[in-house]
């Protein structure tokens, strides 16, 4: 048979490629049977590679960005919830720190020190005298609380099967915001709080009394903030709290959640990851590391330290009175080279208020004859408050990547299919025609002949191993006549 007129490849392996290929439409463009659909194969051929590439830049673009998604998961509770830790400021820091002879100017520098909201302290100022015996006696947690605690006038929570009388279950605890008060804080028994149900005849019920005389309204604000957290973690104010003014009711529903990051970019600490040495009982948390690395500072640069949850976890003493300029200086640097970071996962509460007047009728008869006060001043002191259960269920948020190494493969597997007919094995050909096109190019003389050497005695060797594995089964077997095959031809001849 005459071959047809055409060109002929005379690559071996550009020839191997083009009939073993498992690329669409490679075989059309080399093997079609005119010119016209040659060109128009390869220009069909051209269009989908230009989209494919295209298709396929989006998809790693997509990939590099790291996009998320999240995701809910609903935790019932059917026997009923642990109460979280509610914690109670008043908006006013203490006007008389409990020292009968510390100066206006050693008064405004703890106030400074210990509330977040204040203005900056005058460091021009000329520092307080540090070398009495009088300043070294008194330790400053000492000198932050109040001599008598009439902020909680009255206190109750209400569980399914009682009530529990709760006025003295609250602990003095250091915020951003100063001196609050904790119910059910991680010093406090679990077991005297029990598990409670949704409901607002259930939680906890508080009457406060800001004492406006004793606690004066600096910058032009009273009230109270009150704040729904873990029982292991720091409260904080004036971030997560909720103002109540006097005269008023505020009742306060909570939900539970949890925040998940599950996510590669994520820059956090995992639980267990960064150990507090001056907080070893709380929840870490970026707040927590913050105050843990002043606390370090102190001990380090001040010989002593701030222990407002009474915890005996170094031998490092108090900070007295005598220490405040060197705290001062402790505090200026104040998370400025911090290297906390959030933490991965993290337990917050979310709240639904509602407000109305408060006292009024029978309420505010009562306070009236235990406090004999006049009802006007009742009204700019007292607040009620009521924190109660909304659902018997915790949400957890988990956030993931939306667009993985897994979701990357499959859309670049169907890119490719889609346009161009090709899978994994086809790319592995692909990438093996361009080292045999370089080794033909660039292998030296000497290296084509081992390379040929040991391809010719592959099929050789396992020739003979089989004419022996034969000869070893059926001796009495006759040898069979030899086929002469004809040498494989490496030119193709292309039809017009």
């Amino acid at each position: 048979m005459q071959p047809a007129k055409g060109y002929t490849l005379t690559d071996q392996y550009f020839h191997d490629f083009v009939e073993t290929t498992r690329i669409s439409g490679i075989k059309h463009i080399f093997r079609g049977r005119s010119k016209i659909r040659r060109i128009m194969w390869a220009l069909f051929f051209i269009s989908s590679f230009v989209g494919c590439t295209l298709v396929v830049g989006k998809n790693i673009a997509r990939y590099i960005e790291k996009p998320t998604a999240s995701s809910i998961k609903v935790i019932p509770h059917d026997n009923g919830m642990r109460f979280p830790s509610v914690t109670i400021c008043n908006i006013n820091i203490y006007k008389d720190p409990n020292v009968s002879a510390v100066s206006k100017e050693t008064y405004s520098l703890i106030y400074y020190l210990f509330n977040s909201d204040t203005k900056e302290y005058n460091s021009t100022q000329e520092c307080i005298d540090n070398a009495t015996e009088y300043y070294k006696k008194h330790d400053i947690w000492s000198s932050l609380l109040p001599k008598e605690n009439n902020f909680i006038h009255d206190c109750s929570f209400s569980y399914e099967t009682g009530v529990i009388s709760c006025k003295d279950m609250f602990y003095p605890v250091l915020t951003p915001a100063g001196i609050c008060y904790t119910f059910n804080d991680f010093k406090m028994n679990e077991m005297l709080i029990p598990n409670i149900t949704s409901g607002m005849k259930y939680g906890l019920k508080l009457v406060l009394n800001i004492e406006e005389e004793r606690y004066p309204a600096f910058e032009g604000k009273t009230g109270a903030q009150i704040i729904v957290h873990e029982r292991n973690d720091i409260p904080r104010p004036n971030l997560a709290g909720i103002s109540v003014p006097p005269g008023q009711n505020i009742d306060i529903g909570f939900i539970k959640a949890i925040k998940n990051d599950k996510t590669d970019s994520r820059d956090c600490i995992n639980d267990g990851e960064k150990k507090l040495d001056f907080l070893p009982d709380v929840v870490y948390s970026k707040f927590a590391c913050q105050e843990n690395e002043l606390y370090e500072r102190l001990a380090s640069n001040c010989n002593c330290t701030i222990n407002p949850y009474g915890l005996d976890v170094t031998n490092t003493s108090n900070c007295s009175l005598s220490n405040l300029c060197c705290m001062r200086q402790q505090y200026s640097k104040y998370n400025r080279n911090s290297s906390c970071k959030s933490p991965c996962k993290y337990t917050f509460y979310n709240l639904k208020n509602s407000y109305s007047s408060f006292p009024r009728g029978r309420t505010l008869t009562e306070i009236s004859k235990t406090v004999k006060m006049n009802k006007s001043a009742i009204r700019d002191n007292f607040l009620s408050v009521h924190v109660f259960l909304l659902d018997l269920e915790t949400k957890e948020t988990y956030s993931h990547n939306s667009f993985d190494i897994s979701e990357l493969l499959g859309e670049l597997g169907g890119t490719m299919g889609l346009f161009l007919g090709i899978n994994i094995l086809a790319i592995v050909e692909v990438i093996i025609l361009i080292l045999d096109e370089i080794k033909k190019y660039l292998c030296p003389k000497k290296c084509k002949q081992k390379l040929n050497k040991i391809e010719n005695c592959i099929p050789e060797c396992a020739l003979s191993r089989g004419r022996n594995d034969t000869l070893l089964t059926d001796p009495v077997s006759t040898p069979e006549k030899e086929n002469h095959e004809t040498p494989y031809t490496t030119a193709v001849d292309i039809d017009n």
